[in-house]
């Protein structure tokens, strides 16, 4: 399953962006690295891989229009941390908290911890983990009382293998890239720094869903 939104906000008060050292790989060194190549445990998932890996798919994707790449902003980063582990551990998805006014919007979420940008946007989506056409497997129930679900391809009977920390990281760019408000997030000149965020969710296998991830992706400009 894959659903997308997104949202934009202007605002007046301008503050340069700052960069930050945190993620000082480029694109392509990281996405070849072993580490990004991983297939992820939805049991125990390395959440600075997860994003991480959307950070730099998203500046690969800038680079195939010849646009300067995103820095990496910490507290959009925090704040999209935030909302992703709001929309898992609440079970909404929405670019709306409606469990928390104060963090409601995207507005009050970013201007309640800086005023460093004129202008932000958010991409939000949700994604299945497994590998391959989601739409298409069986599920085998457990044959125990708390025993994990499993997820097989119905012509091999093989159980189905999650995607590595670059192909989810790939394949939710690419929907948002064929999505045009999605896209022209991605693909503003305008926005200049990126903090992004991809959660799991919680009990994986011990339900008929298939374990899937909850994400959020904030721009500043």
């Amino acid at each position: 399953m894959k659903y997308l939104f997104l949202i934009i906000i202007f605002f007046r008060s301008i503050i340069s962006a700052t960069d930050t050292s945190l993620y000082e790989m480029n694109a392509e060194a990281f996405l070849s690295s072993e580490s990004a190549n991983q297939v992820i445990d939805p049991r125990n998932p390395n959440v600075q891989l997860l994003d991480a890996a959307l950070f730099h798919v998203s500046n690969l994707e800038r680079k195939k229009y010849r646009l300067s790449p995103f820095s990496y902003s910490a507290v959009l980063h925090r704040i999209a941390i935030e909302h992703s582990e709001a929309m898992i551990n609440n079970d909404f998805y929405s670019h709306e908290n409606p469990y928390n006014s104060s963090k409601k919007t995207l507005a009050k979420r970013v201007l309640g911890q800086t005023k460093e940008f004129s202008q932000m946007a958010e991409n939000i989506a949700e994604f299945d983990i497994i590998s391959g056409n989601e739409e298409m497997f069986c599920i085998i129930e457990p044959k125990r009382k708390g025993g994990d679900f499993q997820f097989i391809d119905c012509d091999t009977g093989k159980t189905i293998p999650m995607q590595t920390y670059k192909e989810l990281a790939i394949n939710i760019v690419k929907e948002w890239m064929d999505s045009p408000g999605h896209r022209s997030n991605l693909l503003n000149k305008n926005y200049k720094s990126l903090g992004c965020s991809i959660r799991l969710s919680k009990k994986p296998f011990k339900t008929q869903n298939s374990p899937f991830s909850r994400i959020t992706q904030n721009f500043g400009g």
